[in-house]
């Protein structure tokens, strides 16, 4: 008798097992991580425009820039994908950079820009700084104080359009 309850009680917690991952899976699926997509890149002073262009979930984020000082600062520019909203962040790891901006711009293409934040050396830079319009932010000329350490940008996916 012992061993047929034991044989029951075996089978019944494998199935409460497999139920068990079975749920475990369903779940996972569902709370799926955010998907992040990184590069890294110079920002490279000398006073002429450069641009860097990053690509991912359908939208393309373009940082034109120029700055002066010193030598090449390693940047990162990551984008990451939260259900509709993609976020594009062009960052000085470290929170700061030693580069004098004279000017810089971020345009936005297969999506809309909802917000925009540039951030120099550890403070909010000023709105009249900057200005965020037409799917793009760009320094303001002779109100920017020419310190950029980040911009972060949050973008709306555009739907498709279905043809006819």
């Amino acid at each position: 008798m012992v061993k047929r309850h034991l044989g029951v009680f075996i089978c019944s917690n494998k199935m409460h097992l497999f139920v068990f991952i079975i749920i475990l899976a369903v779940f996972s699926v569902k709370c799926k991580k955010n998907e992040v997509v990184h590069s890294v890149f110079d920002v490279k002073p000398g006073g002429t425009e450069h641009q860097f262009e990053h690509k991912a979930f359908g939208i393309t984020c373009k940082f034109t820039y120029v700055c002066q000082g010193g030598t090449n600062e390693e940047w990162t520019h990551d984008m990451e994908k939260d259900g509709k909203i993609v976020s594009c962040s062009i960052e000085r790891p470290g929170g700061s950079s030693y580069l004098f901006f004279q000017q810089f711009k971020v345009e936005v293409i297969g999506g809309k820009l909802v917000e925009g934040k540039a951030i120099g050396n550890g403070r909010d830079l000023n709105p009249d700084e900057y200005i965020t319009e037409n799917n793009s932010i760009h320094h303001v000329e002779g109100k920017f104080g020419s310190q950029l350490s980040a911009i972060l940008l949050k973008v709306e996916k555009q739907k498709k359009k279905k043809e006819l």
